[in-house]
């Protein structure tokens, strides 16, 4: 198959540049050596911030604490 119109080869030339320019972004920036390892505990670390803590399985002992702090001390009149 022969290029004959000038137009044609200049466009088969700039598409097979673009291609040749899209294969090297993708091997530098996008390629198997640039992803990371992604394990169910990489991703509770990502989505939480740290392992997650232990629940105790009873109610709060500091839910029932009375703050003695006086700018949440209701004083009434």
């Amino acid at each position: 198959m022969r290029l004959r119109h000038p137009l044609a080869r200049e466009i088969a030339v700039v598409l097979v540049v673009k291609v040749l320019a899209l294969a090297a972004l993708y091997i530098a920036f996008f390629g198997p050596a640039h992803r990371p390892e992604v394990t169910p505990e990489t991703m509770e670390r990502a989505i939480l911030g740290a392992a997650s803590p232990v629940v105790p399985a009873g109610p709060s002992p500091t839910l029932f604490c009375h703050s003695t702090d006086s700018r949440r001390t209701v004083h009434h009149v």
